[in-house]
């Protein structure tokens, strides 16, 4: 741009002087850095849209592959059922329900050559082969007395009642009342079962609740006919075990059901939760309001069963994510107990009660777990993450599947989708990895082209410098010649003066002579 300057001595000079303006290289150079960093950010951003892109969406099986899952369990399970429309047995597996009773049967053994009970495996072994599920059948008809009994009289005898019940034999049952009423049972006629201090051998065992860790009752063996027994809710579960030795005629027995005191709240939460797919979450969340809300009212503690089922002749591995009890070391008062497919203490896998929850890998199918918590531990937290798993063995994993690199097989579906479903992580690793290249890539384009930009920035502030200076100079310059162009024009005035004060002088003289 250009100026009007002004000198005042002696007159006025006008001169049109550059001005520039140095605020538009700033401005520019802003715009160039804005322009920079909005690049940067594109380039970050479809990156990471791209590796996003090609991860699994999908954390659980479809409903037409659960609807297939189901239809085989069903049709492996289908020789197995009683005929009896009443019940439907599933030896170890499906627990049997009907308007009177729900029937359970176990196929682990639990007793060791000392005769005291413990869990000689986790769980009853993957089904396969027809002398196994042969096997299972011959199970199922040998409690088949002491599952369904007499539905009709209510009545329940021990296996293969009046003869001698079989050795080496479990079998498990859990008799039901409609909702509102209990369970009175009493024994009659004979109750003959190997006797031995604590029952090691044979005995009936009975527990007040639906499953093999509710309130004990007793253990029963001998020939004294153990007391009439009356359940405090509408469950009572029963569970006959015999060993390798000595059979007796064993008992029978007669139960009715009675309306519940209305007095007393009930402590029937019905607080079951399933869960099932390749993998899933397991939360304390997961508890429904209206059971905490009854909990919190009716003053009682709070316990929830979560059943995980996957594919048959798979695993599941659990890790906690996060463990907090309200009341650590406190067994009594908050815990959790990992069971597999049978519910009873001598198969629990794990308990936890303190601090801290480490990973747990169960050998079926099935899987239970059990949170409880006294009122004063109910505020207790806990996420864990399962996933179901496949034994690879000396074989391979199949194409739909991933291979963890420890001898077993995921779901392909769990590959890089930000959680740690191998044991050792490796179904992220890769994952990571390809990620830290794009970032090293991304890394890289925007130091060349910070570079770049950096040349081009310090291009635009030296020739701005530049160009600052050379108007300087011109300024000067001109300033110098507008002085002396001034200086020279006083010059020629004063003596132009000067001469005509010398003529006036001369003009004075001689008018004054003549």
């Amino acid at each position: 741009m250009w100026r009007l300057s002004r000198w005042s001595r002696g007159g006025s000079v006008a001169a049109a002087v550059p001005v520039p303006q140095s605020s538009c290289c700033w401005l520019l150079i802003l715009l160039i850095i804005g322009q920079t960093v909005y690049a940067a950010a594109s380039i970050i951003e479809s990156s990471r849209l791209e590796s996003t892109a090609t991860q699994p969406q999908t954390i659980a099986p479809s409903s037409e592959h659960r609807v297939q899952q189901q239809q085989q369990h069903q049709q492996e399970f289908g020789n197995a059922s009683s005929t009896t429309s009443d019940y439907r047995t599933a030896f170890a597996a499906a627990a049997s329900t009907t308007t009177s009773t729900t029937t359970t049967t176990s196929s682990t053994a639990i007793l060791s050559s000392s005769g005291e009970q413990h869990a000689l495996t986790l769980a009853r072994p993957p089904r396969g082969g027809r002398f196994k599920r042969q096997e299972e059948e011959e199970e199922i008809d040998r409690c088949r007395l002491f599952v369904e009994g007499s539905p009709n009289k209510n009545e329940l005898y021990s296996p293969e009642y009046p003869n001698l019940y079989p050795k080496n034999i479990n079998c498990t049952r859990v008799i039901t009342a409609p909702k509102g009423q209990i369970i009175r049972l009493d024994f009659r006629n004979s109750f003959n079962i190997e006797a031995k201090e604590e029952c090691k051998f044979d005995f009936l065992e009975i527990r007040d609740g639906q499953y093999g860790f509710s309130q004990l009752i007793g253990k029963f063996c001998g020939t004294d006919f153990p007391p009439e027994i009356t359940s405090k809710e509408r469950y009572l579960w029963l569970h006959f075990h015999s060993d390798d030795t000595i059979e007796y005629t064993g008992f029978s027995a007669v139960y009715e059901f009675l309306d519940r005191n209305r007095e007393s709240p009930s402590t029937d939460l019905n607080c079951t939760i399933e869960k099932d797919g390749f993998e899933g979450f397991i939360n304390s969340t997961d508890v429904p309001a209206d059971i905490r809300e009854q909990v919190i009212r009716d003053k009682i503690p709070l316990d929830c069963i979560w059943r995980i089922q996957v594919k048959d002749n798979w695993k599941i591995f659990l890790k906690f994510l996060t463990f907090q009890l309200s009341k650590p070391n406190d067994c009594e008062t908050n815990f959790l107990d990992i069971f597999p497919e049978q519910t009873v203490m001598p198969l629990r896998v794990k308990n936890f009660c303190g601090s801290a929850g480490e990973s747990i890998t169960t050998e079926s199918n099935i899987l239970h777990m059990r949170f409880y918590a006294e009122q004063s531990a109910i505020t207790s937290t806990f996420a864990i993450l399962y996933t179901a798993f496949r034994d690879r063995g000396s074989g391979s994993c199949a194409s739909d599947e991933y291979d963890c690199e420890d001898a077993t097989c995921i779901s392909q579906e769990l590959m890089c989708n930000e959680r740690d479903n191998c044991k050792f992580r490796w179904d992220e690793e890769k994952c990571k990895t390809e990620t830290n290249g794009q970032s090293e890539h991304v890394v890289i384009i925007i130091i060349v082209f910070g570079l770049i930009l950096g040349g081009m920035v310090i291009t635009f502030i030296v020739n701005c410098i530049r160009k600052i200076i050379r108007d300087q100079k011109i300024i000067r310059e001109h300033i110098r010649e507008s002085k002396e162009s001034k200086l020279d024009e006083m010059g020629r005035n004063s003596k132009a003066r000067s001469r005509e004060n010398i003529s006036s002088y001369f003009t004075w003289l001689s008018h004054r002579g003549g």
